[in-house]
């Protein structure tokens, strides 16, 4: 008797435990659904109008300045990089080290649906 009582317990727990879960994923999910929403318009680094990301007037242009394609002359870039020099004698170690942070998306999902 004592058994079948653990049993009911124990599954009574785990119930609980799945719709708990059910309500965090759907919470998760909504907020998801919210970030992934395309913009319908934008600020283009391309050609500096606003438009949808599909129709940038720049696309398939040749930059008056650098000669590469997708973007104008008024809204050149060129990547830029932190260089930083120094004078080290050559008989002295040096150690150089960076550190690269990204952003990492999680979801879960629920298995019992």
């Amino acid at each position: 008797m004592e058994k079948s009582t653990e049993i009911v317990r124990a599954a009574e727990v785990s119930r609980e435990h799945i719709r708990n879960m059910k309500y965090d994923i759907a919470t998760i999910n909504f907020v998801n659904d919210n970030q992934n929403k395309p913009k319908t318009q934008y600020n283009s680094k391309k050609c500096g109008r606003k438009h949808k990301p599909q129709d940038c007037p720049a696309f398939g242009k040749m930059c008056a300045k650098c000669k590469k394609k997708n973007h104008f002359a008024a809204k050149y870039y060129q990547s830029t990089k932190n260089i930083h020099e120094m004078n080290v004698p050559e008989n002295q170690l040096v150690y150089i080290d960076s550190v690269k942070e990204s952003e990492t998306k999680c979801a879960m999902k629920n298995s019992t649906d």
